[in-house]
Parts: C-alpha cells; sequence; structure tokens
C-alpha cells in the first residue's frame, strides 16, 4: 500500500491500495506531480502490500489511519492474466526471488506476487472493506480523475511490461498471448472473487 500525504498538515488522507498489473503505478506517478503531496511507501521495499499485511506488520499505524479513504485500481482479470504471463520475463531478468512473486506462506507476508488475487487488495477477512473506494481501469484509461480532490490523468500508463522489456533488453517472447477457453476457464478457478466481489463478468 501506498500512504498520500497532505504537506500542508502533514497528515495522510488516503491510501492506495496496489495490486500488480492494475495501473497503480500510473496513480502513483500522477499523485507525485502535485506539490502539495508526498507519497509514500507504507513499507520501505515494496507498495504491493495488502491492507491486512499492513495491519499485521504495522498494527499500531493500522488502527491510527484504518478509517481513511483506501482507493484501489482494479483490472478485468483476462486482461490482467496477459499482463502478468507477458511479466514473468521481467521478474525473472529483476532477479527478485521467485517466492516474492509467487508464494503467499504463513511464514512469509509477501505483497510481491504477482498472481495475488487482487480481491484480498480490497478486502478483511472475506468481506470488502467499508472504505475502499474501487476504479476500474478499464472505465478511466485515458481519461482524468479526482483522488481527494486531486486530478489524475490516467492518459498515461508507467512502467508497462514494452518499458520493461525495453529497460531489460528481452525481447517479446509472446508468452502473455496465450489465450483461448481453456485460459478464461483456468482464470475464472483461480480468481473466483475477482468476477464475483469485484464486478467483473466472465
Amino acid at each position: 500500500m501506498i500512504g498520500v500525504i497532505e504537506k500542508s498538515s502533514n497528515d495522510f488522507i488516503c491510501f492506495i491500495s496496489h495490486p500488480m498489473k492494475c495501473g497503480g503505478t500510473t496513480l502513483r506517478e500522477e499523485l507525485q506531480k502535485h506539490e502539495e503531496l508526498e507519497v509514500v511507501h507504507l513499507i520501505p521495499e515494496c507498495e504491493h502490500y495488502t491492507p491486512y499485511e499492513i495491519a499485521n506488520m504495522i498494527p499500531q499505524f493500522w488502527n491510527d489511519w484504518k478509517h481513511l479513504p483506501i482507493y484501489c485500481i482494479t483490472r478485468h482479470p483476462y486482461d490482467r492474466f496477459n499482463s502478468q504471463l507477458s511479466f514473468i520475463p521481467v521478474v525473472m531478468e529483476y532477479g527478485g526471488r521467485p517466492e516474492r512473486f509467487f508464494e503467499k506462506t504463513p511464514h512469509q507476508l509477501s505483497g510481491h506476487t504477482l498472481f495475488c488475487p487482487q480481491w484480498k487488495y480490497m478486502s478483511w477477512k472475506g468481506e470488502k472493506l467499508r472504505n475502499l473506494k474501487q476504479i476500474k481501469l478499464e472505465y478511466v484509461t485515458g481519461t482524468t480523475i479526482k483522488i481527494e480532490g486531486y486530478s489524475v490523468d490516467m492518459s498515461k500508463h508507467y512502467n508497462t511490461n514494452e518499458e520493461a522489456y525495453e529497460e531489460y533488453g528481452i525481447k517479446p517472447s509472446g508468452i502473455g498471448n496465450l489465450f483461448g477457453e481453456r485460459t478464461k476457464e483456468y482464470i475464472q478457478k483461480c480468481f473466483p472473487n475477482d468476477f464475483e466481489n469485484l464486478g467483473y463478468p466472465k
């Protein structure tokens, strides 16, 4: 998660819950352009921790600020899965520990996980967070939205797979184009809550 601080009061005004491959980087980058705001990682090494993970790692912080609005950009599970597959070569080139991207265990809370369901970033023990505001990426791409009164231009996407490929010198492999009815069935089984609770059609 990311915290947004208004410099005039030095208080948090909202949080961004950021599932991987959903456009959260664009939201963060655009918010950072406002001189009145400071955008901070709640956990220094990663912005992809879920609210539940934040509460476990820094419980006093969560108790003090959990009442604030939490914004979360979501993406249709089919489109997101395609982007997740395409991002695997970047993960391999980046050199991150595999367990940080593909596993969550009771002994290791890791918000880095590439294939973590979006629903985990919006929920608390199976229930949607009351103060969470969902933003569907497909509805806001190419538009300007408001986050706590501040304009966010969603016409540019930052840190896309294509940019990451160029940065690391990776040649496109087509891994993200393995799509068909069987793939859709697989995604539905892997991410049932991302359809049922996020309002996406199968």
